[in-house]
């Protein structure tokens, strides 16, 4: 199982609800917590609706560093993942995330490739 940290602010966009239910679809999700800076756009209503009782939303006007900060406090699980609002989890990212961690003792941390939802769905 895995938590996922999201700090959202008005993250509402066209392909926010395909984002979350990438995290839905391809991880083993304990729960998300999503760092939300009171956002107007419907961000929290799309989180709640996709993940029910698997959302914990906590609200602050606080800066991105401390929004990430904030959501590790409440994590549960050995291992978490920091995703933001705009990145897209892809099938088999969790099994090479587990594997890498698991085969490789001085890893501790594992990035991804960075690639503009714009030119992903061409918005």
């Amino acid at each position: 199982m895995i938590d996922v940290v999201m700090p959202t602010c008005n993250s509402n966009k066209p392909y926010f609800s395909i984002v979350l239910n990438s995290i839905k679809e391809y991880l083993p999700l304990n729960k998300i917590i999503v760092v939300d800076c009171f956002s107007i756009d419907g961000t929290i209503e799309t989180v709640s609706r996709i993940f029910r009782d698997r959302a914990l939303i906590l609200k602050t006007h606080a800066n991105l560093a401390y929004a990430r900060y904030l959501g590790m406090k409440f994590v549960e699980t050995d291992i978490f993942a920091m995703i933001d609002s705009d990145t897209m989890i892809l099938p088999y990212w969790y099994e090479r995330l587990h594997y890498l961690l698991n085969n490789y003792e001085n890893i501790g941390a594992v990035e991804g490739k960075i690639i503009s939802a714009d030119k992903l769905f061409r918005i």
